[in-house]
């Protein structure tokens, strides 16, 4: 069963889509810049993730302690 938490989060979520999709149709932004916006952020914060994982990954081969 659905917590009532859970399910008051996805009301919210759904409710704050509905009123940005209808903001931003009241100035005719077309579907595909928003759509392609979404996947240019979606992309950086993949790339920005990857970036830190590996340069953590580096470090910890730069400076982490002997294993064997």
């Amino acid at each position: 069963m659905i917590r009532v938490g859970r399910l008051l989060f996805l009301v919210l979520v759904l409710i704050g889509i509905a009123v940005g999709l209808l903001r931003l149709s009241e100035q005719q932004v077309p579907l595909s810049d928003l759509a392609a916006t979404g996947l240019w952020s979606a992309a950086a914060l993949a790339a920005l993730f990857a970036l830190l994982l590996g340069l953590g990954k580096l470090l910890g081969r730069l400076f982490g302690g002997d294993d064997g």
